[in-house]
């Protein structure tokens, strides 16, 4: 197999995964599936990403993970997923801590979402209430 060096026609094949990405609810958007399509390996994608010359490129696998993020929030909400690979996915992928953080020695909560992400995972457990039903009201 070649080796693929970076070139003009990386950045379309990007946005057309990425669009393909959105369109395909199925799939999960993994920077290893984009390598897979470019034809190089996952290291050569962040070896890029790391290049202070390739700022777009950049931006458009942090918008390949954000996708995935989204999705694996949403899949975890609903349960539509095994919960361990979700798990393992935030905490691999975005940073996240497999930990239980005890509020009561410092009073304060860290978190990796910040206040928009906060108030749209909120409107969506609430929909999600309202379509299935409030399981507090179960017990």
């Amino acid at each position: 197999m070649p080796i693929i060096k970076y070139n003009k026609d990386i950045l379309p094949k990007v946005d057309k995964y990425i669009e393909k990405a959105k369109e395909d609810l199925t799939k999960l958007p993994k920077v290893e599936s984009l390598a897979i399509e470019l034809g190089v390996v996952t290291k050569t994608i962040y070896n890029w990403a790391k290049d202070r010359r390739k700022k777009e490129f950049k931006q458009k696998i942090e918008m390949i993970l954000a996708l995935q993020l989204e999705r694996l929030i949403d899949v975890g909400i609903f349960s539509k997923c095994n919960p361990a690979i979700v798990k393992m996915m935030l905490v691999k992928n975005h940073g996240f801590k497999s930990e239980v953080i005890d509020t009561n020695l410092s009073g304060v909560i860290e978190s990796k979402f910040n206040d928009n992400q906060i108030s749209r995972i909120a409107e969506r457990l609430t929909r999600g209430k309202r379509s299935i039903g409030d399981a507090s009201s179960t017990k």
